[in-house]
């Protein structure tokens, strides 16, 4: 079967050869580049490295930029899909062969840092929602080649999260409302987050404070990835879903463990993406199939799962639906869902103190305009060659 199909292949690329020889067909988007190196390949005609050779040459010459303010925007989509197509062929070769160490050295130092970059030039206005779809795609496929988890929270935070500006201003809310929370935890109730960087004891949680919310800001920003793979006009949430939207908003916690591609390094997050809309008794919410209940980081789980609801129901500017409710409004509907559907103990710390119920109502309500204008200067940066100042700063800078 697989002979017969790379047999009709050859068949197909020498019909279509004559086509792009004579001019009659542009190979605006590299496909026939691709295609005819692949056959050679196929055919033993050329070898791997000779592939990525020239794979390589067309990648660092053979297109000269993308001009996002040309009128035919369907041709510079095609060029910035060239860029990307021939880092991806270059990336599964690497990936099928483990004898190219050179060759994979060289793609990580050199071709993956300027696709990125590359990516990182397109304003945000510019085919939002096929450059959103590559940049994911863009994860997976070089997500092998990005050394260390820090390199690869990063790239997730600046490629994918920062090109969801709903997405991204709600992940940077929930993030420092957690911290915040998990601030007062620490002083009063620490055991409610053992688990967390696999610490078993309450004395090992305090000693490593600070790695702990570290940890809590990036579960914050992890949390709801998976909705960067919905449809733009499901993700901005700009009017009440459907019931067929919300069927498949509610599949984003298992798209945001499928987009980190299993990754072990991702591993500490999967449970906080995955359960961060299950109730606290298990009972409610989904996945169905995720059992919260059971996770070494409920309590993380919990907390998460609060600050998610939090900043969702206070604010008055990205869910054009429905009217955001005051902090203090909130805190009732959380004292009254103690034990079901919210963690007790994380309520009553928050019930318990007025000063962080202070700082909790000035973050959903003044502090929100200060997030907006933060993420909407890293948004903006998307389209500037200057990719210093606030763009270049790491996730942790952020937080």
């Amino acid at each position: 079967m697989f002979l017969r199909e790379q047999n009709k292949l050859v068949e197909v690329l020498h019909r279509l050869e004559p086509l792009y020889e004579e001019g009659s067909k542009e190979d605006v988007d590299g496909a026939f580049f691709r295609a005819r190196l692949k056959c050679e390949l196929i055919q033993g005609n050329i070898t791997e490295k000779e592939v990525i050779k020239q794979f390589e040459a067309r990648f660092m010459e053979g297109v000269s930029g993308i001009d996002t303010e040309s009128p035919n925007s369907a041709l510079e989509m095609n060029k910035l899909l060239d860029y990307y197509n021939v880092a991806y062929s270059i990336g599964k070769l690497l990936n099928d062969s483990k004898k190219l160490e050179k060759e994979r050295g060289y793609f990580t130092e050199h071709i993956v840092p300027r696709l990125v970059y590359i990516f990182q030039s397109v304003p945000y206005s510019f085919m939002t929602q096929d450059v959103n779809f590559l940049c994911a795609e863009l994860f997976v496929n070089t997500e092998p080649f990005l050394n260390g988890v820090g390199a690869k929270e990063d790239f997730l935070f600046k490629m994918l999260i920062c090109r969801q500006p709903i997405t991204y201003i709600h992940s940077l809310m929930v993030s420092k409302i957690a911290i915040l929370i998990a601030q007062e935890l620490l002083e009063v109730n620490p055991e409610q987050l053992i688990g967390a960087c696999g610490i078993e004891h309450v004395e090992e949680l305090l000693a490593r404070r600070a790695e702990v919310l570290s940890y809590i800001g990036h579960c914050g920003i992890l949390h709801d990835v998976g909705k960067c793979g919905i449809a733009e006009v499901i993700n901005q949430q700009r009017r009440k879903l459907s019931r067929e939207e919300f069927d498949i908003i509610k599949n984003h916690p298992q798209k945001g463990v499928a987009l980190l591609n299993k990754d072990e390094a991702f591993a500490p997050y999967y449970d906080v993406i995955l359960g961060h809309h299950k109730y606290y008794d298990g009972k409610g919410g989904y996945p169905a199939e995720f059992d919260n209940t059971k996770s070494p980081i409920r309590g993380v789980i919990d907390l998460i799962s609060i600050a998610d609801c939090v900043d969702a129901a206070t604010d008055v500017f990205g869910r054009n639906y429905t009217a955001g409710k005051t902090f203090e409004e909130l805190l009732g509907e959380l004292i009254k869902g103690a034990g079901t559907r919210y963690n007790p103990v994380i309520v009553d710390c928050i019930a318990a103190s007025s000063s962080l119920q202070s700082k909790l109502s000035s973050l959903t309500a003044d502090g929100r305009s200060k997030i907006y204008y933060q993420a909407y200067r890293t948004i903006k940066k998307l389209g500037s060659n200057d990719i210093s100042g606030d763009w270049g700063r790491t996730l942790d800078d952020i937080l």
